[in-house]
């Protein structure tokens, strides 16, 4: 008895990983800003917070305005601040939306780490890693004014110009991260099948 209670049930150990990945998801990108354009997070901003003031004004005349409004707004940006030209040299910024497709590609890699082994586990992985980076967002000021996608950051840094910024190629990103992790679920399922 005492050792049923000291090992911990599947939901709990599921929704701790899913709570270490999701930490993970968050950290990674601000880990590989910091290493690629140096300087610590010094400084954290809430943009929806400064923005709560104007939703309280639109939501009784549009709701569905308001909600479209407070969720593309950042609900986090960390950021690295230069005091002497006051300005954030690198930003990584969570809006609503991107926090959500966090959370589900943390549950849904969690689920296939808690339960499943094999050569279809690390597709789907690889293919859950593709679509939070399609939505992640990040500003560095030598190549980009605004929040943009970390993946045209990338190649802008890699010295790729004369790029067609469009976000198809921001959702063939994420499609080919789902069609991953689609072929991996569908190799575990096989390997599943045949034991």
């Amino acid at each position: 008895m005492r050792k049923l209670m000291r090992q911990p049930s599947s939901r709990r150990r599921w929704l701790a990983i899913s709570a270490l990945l999701f930490a993970g998801i968050i950290l990674v990108p601000m880990l590989l800003v910091m290493a690629l354009n140096g300087g610590m997070v010094n400084h954290l901003l809430t943009p929806v917070g400064s923005y709560f003031s104007m939703f309280q004004l639109i939501w009784p005349e549009q709701h569905l305005g308001a909600l479209q409004f407070i969720l593309t707004k950042s609900f986090i940006v960390l950021a690295h601040h230069d005091p002497r030209s006051d300005l954030n040299l690198w930003t990584v910024e969570y809006d609503a939306i991107t926090l959500l497709i966090y959370l589900g590609v943390a549950l849904v890699a969690a689920w296939l780490l808690n339960r499943s082994r094999g050569p279809g586990l690390v597709i789907a992985l690889i293919g859950a890693a593709m679509v939070a980076a399609t939505f992640t967002y990040i500003t560095v000021l030598d190549h980009c004014a605004g929040p943009t996608w970390a993946g045209f950051v990338t190649l802008y840094a890699f010295g790729v110009s004369g790029f067609d910024i469009s976000y198809s190629w921001q959702w063939m990103f994420g499609v080919a991260g789902l069609g991953l992790m689609g072929w991996g679920l569908w190799r575990l399922r096989g390997a599943q099948a045949t034991r």
